[in-house]
């Protein structure tokens, strides 16, 4: 089964209304596209796990912005690299960092604020094969992922005006 390293868009109903991408490592090309969230303006933001890195997009497809690179340094993406993303509704971005065991925290810009996680069974903690590609945030701010190596689903509360240790 062919690669086609792009983003669809649908209506309700199933029907395409568009699509946008191609490989490469330019802005609007995608290196395995493997996660999308949308903010509450319909920014579009696209976890890629091969390319290290995450896209923004306007709601027509229009490369915005784009960060990461390939390391364990705040702001870098491991191998794989990215696998999730979330924003929340104050625009904090939240990406899954499997090849370094852990989550981002992104301010709207982009700019790496936190981090959290290790290899590990603990509350925190993530198995062999690291946090997931499920992330979601919810109205409050909770913090749901999928914990796949040791098979649950970790929860994190972020109280008001808190950022992650």
């Amino acid at each position: 089964m062919p690669l086609y390293h792009r983003i669809q868009l649908f209506t309700s109903e199933g029907e395409p209304l568009a699509q946008w991408g191609t490989m490469g490592s330019a802005p609007g090309q995608f290196d395995s596209p493997v996660a999308v969230a949308v903010d509450r303006d319909g920014s579009v933001y696209v976890a890629e796990l091969w390319g290290q890195r995450i896209q923004k997009l306007s709601p027509t497809g229009e490369p915005l912005a784009q960060w990461g690179t390939l390391g364990s340094a705040a702001g870098q993406f491991g191998i794989p690299g990215p696998t999730g993303v979330a924003v929340e509704r104050e625009g904090m971005i939240y990406v899954v960092d499997a090849g370094n065991n852990r989550v981002q925290q992104l301010s709207p810009e982009g700019k790496p604020l936190a981090q959290w996680g290790s290899g590990g069974t603990a509350p925190g903690q993530f198995g062999l094969l690291g946090p997931h590609t499920g992330i979601a945030v919810d109205a409050a701010g909770t913090i749901y992922l999928a914990d796949g190596g040791n098979h649950r689903v970790q929860q994190l509360v972020m109280l008001p005006g808190a950022r992650i240790p």
